[in-house]
């Protein structure tokens, strides 16, 4: 029944800092570690630029934009224009192409505005352009680029693969970029 004994409180481990250190903190920049991991960093720094470019590019309005049937689509999670871009940015980076040039030349979609093909082209530094271009896993409807007749599309699996030209318009190389599986990104260059 007696009253709490606040002198039995066990003592503070560290004793409080006195108003001459918390004035030294304020002034005094954290220290900086010895052995920061520099290849985190560049991660990092590389990751805010694909970002960057992504957000550029999804803000950005297709040359060319059709709204077809599709006959038949077999992945099951189709990935929107942001994911669709990602891989095309990360590998314009790798391969020092002209990221500022990157613009969206063509997508295609289906009724309920899924992307079945996406062209995004950069410019090439000797001239001519790299090609980028993601189409989804099935059978699609489309138009020709250049003479807008229609053809049939058809992709084993939904992918990105890319094509260089030169400036006769001359194919030079190209291949697969990334594979979508399971709902990410598999890179292949």
């Amino acid at each position: 029944m007696g009253s709490p004994d606040n002198t039995s409180k066990p003592p503070l481990s560290t004793p409080p800092p006195s108003r001459q250190e918390i004035e030294e903190a304020k002034t005094d920049p954290p220290p900086v570690p010895e052995a920061a991991d520099s290849s985190a960093v560049d991660d990092l720094r590389e990751d805010t630029r694909v970002k960057f470019y992504v957000d550029r590019l999804v803000a950005q309005a297709p040359e060319t934009e059709t709204v077809v049937s599709s006959l038949e689509i077999r992945e099951k999670m189709i990935p929107d224009k942001k994911t669709v871009l990602e891989p095309l940015v990360q590998f314009v980076l790798d391969e020092k192409l002209d990221l500022e040039g990157m613009k969206i030349t063509r997508i295609i979609y289906d009724g309920e505005r899924n992307i079945l093909l996406m062209d995004v082209t950069t410019p090439n530094t000797g001239g001519g352009y790299t090609l980028m271009n993601y189409m989804v896993e099935g059978r699609q409807d489309a138009l020709r680029q250049k003479t807008g007749e229609p053809t049939m599309n058809s992709a084993k699996k939904t992918s990105s693969e890319w094509t260089s030209w030169d400036s006769d318009d001359m194919p030079e190389g190209g291949g697969n970029l990334a594979d979508y599986e399971q709902g990410r990104w598999i890179k292949r260059y």
